[in-house]
């Protein structure tokens, strides 16, 4: 393709991820009556990505051992976790504890305290005149 992509020259919306296209395909399958043959072609996308079957690993057991940690250190935040998985002789990256753990709802929420505006509260500004 040559040429701007976009009138006012910006990137393309990003793509659909697998899990959203094989949602779309059966979509298509059910509402239209079509193959999945069918669907696919007229949705661009590949069979293979339609059919694969993830052969990963669970996390179930990652995600019991963080509810624990969680449990036992309610203020503790992702890293921090990580490091005491790390410790227990979980070999987990730095990202792989992330998931589980926003997926249980651990975020911590971040309450900062309002700051007081000073400023409002002085009444009118006195400002300086220049006298020449």
């Amino acid at each position: 393709m040559l040429g701007q992509v976009d009138p006012a020259g910006r990137a393309p919306k990003g793509s659909l991820t697998p899990g959203q296209r094989r949602g779309l395909v059966g979509y298509a399958r059910d509402a239209y009556r079509v193959t999945e043959r069918r669907a696919c072609r007229v949705l661009r996308t590949s069979r293979a990505t339609i059919r694969y079957v993830s052969v990963s690993p669970g996390q179930e057991e990652l995600r019991i051992r963080i509810m624990e940690i969680a449990a036992v250190r309610p203020s503790w935040d992702s890293p921090r976790i990580h490091v005491l998985l790390r410790r227990g002789g979980w070999l987990v990256n730095h990202k792989r504890p992330e998931q589980p753990y926003r997926m249980e709802g651990l975020n911590l929420s971040r309450i900062h305290p309002r700051r007081r505006k000073t400023v409002l509260n002085r009444g009118p500004s006195a400002m300086p005149t220049r006298r020449g």
